[in-house]
């Protein structure tokens, strides 16, 4: 079967990052896969991708410019979708795509979305979601990741079409709190004192989860511990240069197996406001290692 993501970011969130692990999997099994749009990390996972250099992703203030662009954008990939049939689905996973491609992609083949997050409340949520509404009726499934979601989801689309909640991707059987010993090791291999207080931050570096907070905390006189700081975003160059005057920061860039942080925390800092991204895996990765968070007025 070949599947067909259709999906333009150029950002490495999570959700990225999931599309990326589930198609390098299924081609592993012998299923072929080719993306349609730009993925950060696709092409250096040997996927293949047909790029028609779409605008950037919907949100608030791109939308307005996105729908001017759009049947542009839709003429290009047509042509794309054509040279790449036949296909066994296609796979959309933002706005731009479920609401302003499903239509063209229904009458190729299947079209199957995924949802990560609840939905946009207020006017413009509202907005969102009468054409959200219209395009899902032409979509075969929408895959949620929690039964919340996915009442939020039916709420907006009525009786169809179908929704599944998958389950998490946190394995509780290899997420496990440390024992001491790893612990020790864990601090051992990040340069930690052993018994230094240590927090985590983990997210992407974007204004919207409030990096500044644990910037804050880790250039205090009065913090005698470290600030791991995980993941990559447009707030990075700022933040290392904080780092530069700060001996408590540590900032570590993408990391892709995220362990031996938890492992050697304190305490996990949550700071997202939910303006960019809610990082639901974070807070259940954060449980799984018996790891408390702490959070700020406004998250």
């Amino acid at each position: 079967m070949k599947h067909v993501v259709v999906c333009h970011s150029t950002v490495y969130g999570g959700a990225e990052a999931y599309l990326t692990r589930l198609y390098s999997m299924l081609a592993a099994q012998g299923q072929e896969a080719v993306l349609v749009g730009s993925i950060p990390t696709w092409s250096e996972a040997g996927l293949r991708v047909e790029n028609p250099h779409l605008s950037q992703k919907w949100v608030t203030s791109t939308m307005a410019s996105g729908l001017a662009k759009l049947p542009a954008e839709r003429k290009r990939i047509a042509g794309l979708v054509d040279k790449e049939m036949p296909a066994g689905l296609f796979h959309v996973q933002f706005k731009r795509e479920q609401i302003g491609l499903t239509d063209l992609l229904a009458r190729k083949g299947p079209v199957v979305w995924t949802e990560h997050g609840r939905f946009l409340g207020g006017g413009k949520g509202a907005l969102l979601a009468a054409g959200y509404r219209a395009a899902a009726h032409r979509a075969s499934a929408i895959i949620c990741v929690s039964a919340e979601v996915a009442e939020d989801v039916r709420r907006v689309v009525g009786r169809k079409p179908l929704i599944e909640v998958i389950a998490n991707s946190v394995d509780t059987d290899k997420m496990r709190p440390p024992t001491p010993a790893q612990r020790t090791m864990a601090r051992l291999e990040l340069g930690l004192l052993p018994d230094e207080p240590v927090v985590l931050w983990i997210g992407r570096l974007h204004e919207g989860k409030k990096p500044e907070l644990a910037i804050r905390l880790a250039t205090s006189k009065k913090w005698q511990g470290s600030v791991l700081m995980a993941g990559e975003g447009p707030e990075r160059s700022t933040i290392e240069r904080s780092g530069l005057e700060s001996e408590n920061l540590r900032v570590l860039g993408h990391v892709n197996d995220t362990t031996k942080l938890y492992q050697a925390a304190d305490v996990v800092m949550f700071t997202s406001t939910g303006s960019e991204g809610y990082p639901t895996t974070t807070m259940l990765e954060s449980g799984a290692f018996g790891v408390p968070m702490i959070t700020n007025a406004g998250s």
